[in-house]
């Protein structure tokens, strides 16, 4: 019934649909104009996301395909996602939704299944006050060759790992998402849930971000954060997680 959210790909409704509310994920139309791999593409991520079954895994509803768009239509999470929940409730247990998160990548890891996009605007919060992990596979969409529609900020450059912008120096032969670029995401997303700010939030400039990030750099330790549980033990893990070499994050 009303719009929530704009992006790259698309804007999302909320809406009714069989006596629950709904969030519709509606793509914009030029999407398709340029190859119907794209739609494929989607439509997969689709069928994926429909048989996936975890209490910190956003439901999928549906799909329709009537109009000339494609939508996608999941279970509205009433606290938003988890940037917005926790400028709401600042006095949330931060630790639990950060361990929300790992239990679902988990999950998905095991069943061979990359996110791919890992950020606080994608994960949300339930009226249980725990968070959903949702928007599977859409980066995808971002590294496909064939889409020069999208924005380059759709590929979320502050939570990208080193070796998805110099495949290359790290012994890769293309640039696709992996489990392991996935915990390097999830480290800068409990920086994000411990600090309320955007990793490399003192950069504007996106080149800037990513010269920082396949230098070496990465956001400071903010003593502010400890009395939310960002403790020496939650430290040493999240620097384990975004580690440069790939193969030595947990």
């Amino acid at each position: 019934n009303r719009p929530i959210g704009r992006g790259g790909f698309g804007v999302v409704w909320k809406g009714r649909y069989r006596n629950r509310t709904v969030a519709l994920k509606i793509f914009h139309d030029h999407l398709f104009l340029t190859s119907i791999a794209i739609f494929q593409l989607l439509f997969q991520e689709a069928v994926v996301w429909k048989y996936l079954r975890h209490p910190n895994i956003t439901p999928f509803v549906g799909i329709n395909t009537t109009y000339a768009s494609l939508v996608l239509i999941c279970d509205y999470m009433d606290g938003g996602n988890v940037v917005e929940y926790l400028k709401r409730e600042p006095c949330s247990n931060r630790i639990q939704l950060t361990l929300d998160i790992a239990q679902a990548l988990g999950y998905l890891h095991g069943m061979q299944i990359v996110h791919g996009d890992l950020k606080g605007l994608n994960i949300l919060v339930n009226d249980e006050g725990r968070a959903c992990l949702t928007n599977f596979g859409l980066t995808k969409l971002t590294y496909h060759d064939m889409l020069s529609t999208v924005s380059i900020q759709e590929v979320s450059l502050r939570w990208t790992t080193p070796e998805l912008f110099e495949p290359e120096r790290f012994g890769l032969l293309i640039s696709v998402p992996t489990t392991a670029s996935d915990i390097y995401s999830f480290a800068l997303v409990m920086w994000e849930i411990f600090t309320g700010s955007y990793p490399f939030g003192d950069i504007a400039n996106g080149l800037r971000v990513t010269f920082s990030i396949i230098s070496g750099e990465r956001p400071r330790r903010p003593r502010r954060a400890m009395p939310l549980g960002l403790d020496d033990g939650v430290w040493e893990l999240m620097e384990r997680c975004w580690q440069e070499d790939r193969l030595k994050r947990p």
